[in-house]
């Protein structure tokens, strides 16, 4: 019996010794890899892809609160259909309103090559933005600034904003060495008919449903619903009222139609345009939350990161769906 508990005991300690082995040869190859990506002198295309952040719009005017939002969501959507960058979501970006950090201090708390910084005017329904795009590593230096002028009054002014966004983008990755596919091509070239009142109550229903209190739920879906009687084509505005009732559903007192509600609004915008980002998330969080159709939610949310990976929310809610599904690697 001795004999025993003494090779036993041999045995845990050669177990202990190799587990500590391997733990610091682990600790080594990590180690090792950390510093091939990232010592002076690694080429920076070897952290790909090209990370870029965009910073709030400055108001330059006082332009109303929703406005600015929008324009800055609009933005980045454009900049994140282009799958060459890789682009800090908005509630990410936000935190940096009004800030006094310096541009290469951003990039590094944010994990960028670059950064893209704009100035909003309004006056009336003249709009003008002008943008920049820094490029911190190697060195700070400009890649690129642009002016956007446009008279929003009509459903062609509108619309060539959000055209005017697509050059931009377009020129920025040009700026970057970062190629389109032809289908990203065609995505920022395509034309979209926007109603200057259907656009406004849009960003105001939006502008309310991103702060979350039960209040502004309330207000945003309003305003929302109020979009979509304004015009019943628009796909946005289809896929904002499916996140208006989704928000509700989500919260502390849901009734039992709105998932129903919100399934209608979303497949709405799916066929209004079925590719578009926000409605194949907004029908992810339906086939989840509502039908428990993993299945089915998992390609959703997959189809949304795949158009537009910029949308924070779309990322969360698939981790749940994954959380649930004990996939947690």
């Amino acid at each position: 019996e001795p004999e025993t508990v003494v090779t036993l005991q041999a045995r845990r300690r050669r177990a202990a010794r190799t587990k500590r082995i391997a733990g610091m040869a682990a600790a080594v190859l990590i180690a090792a890899i950390g510093w091939w990506m990232f010592a002076p002198g690694t080429p920076v295309e070897a952290l790909t892809p090209y990370g870029i952040a965009v910073l709030p719009p400055e108001n330059l005017t006082e332009a109303e609160e929703h406005f600015v939002v929008g324009q800055h969501q609009a933005l980045i959507d454009h900049l994140a259909s282009i799958g060459g960058f890789r682009v800090i979501s908005r509630p990410s970006t936000a935190r940096y309103q009004d800030t006094e950090k310096t541009v290469p201090e951003i990039a590094d708390e944010l994990g960028v090559r670059a950064v893209v910084t704009s100035a909003l005017e309004r006056h009336g329904d003249t709009v003008g933005l002008r943008v920049q795009m820094i490029e911190v590593d190697p060195e700070e230096s400009q890649l690129w600034s642009g002016s956007l002028d446009e008279d929003i009054s009509s459903d062609e002014g509108i619309s060539s904003l959000y055209s005017m966004y697509g050059e931009a983008a377009r020129s920025m990755a040009e700026s970057a060495d970062v190629r389109l596919t032809a289908a990203e091509e065609t995505r920022l070239g395509g034309e979209r008919l926007i109603d200057p009142d259907t656009y406004d109550a849009y960003l105001r229903g939006m502008n309310h449903i991103y702060k979350e209190t039960p209040e502004d739920i309330t207000l945003g879906l309003q305003y929302l619903l109020e979009a979509t009687t304004e015009d019943p084509t628009d796909a946005l505005a289809w896929a904002g009222l499916a996140f208006g009732y989704i928000a509700v559903g989500h919260g502390p007192l849901p009734t039992p139609e709105v998932w129903t509600r919100a399934r209608v609004a979303a497949e709405r915008a799916l066929r209004l345009d079925p590719n578009l980002a926000e409605a194949w998330s907004a029908k992810a969080d339906v086939l989840f939350f509502s039908d428990w159709d993993w299945e089915g939610a998992e390609a959703a949310f997959q189809r949304a990161n795949q158009l537009n990976p910029s949308i924070a929310y779309n990322h969360f809610q698939y981790a749940w769906l994954l959380l649930v599904m004990d996939r947690y690697e």
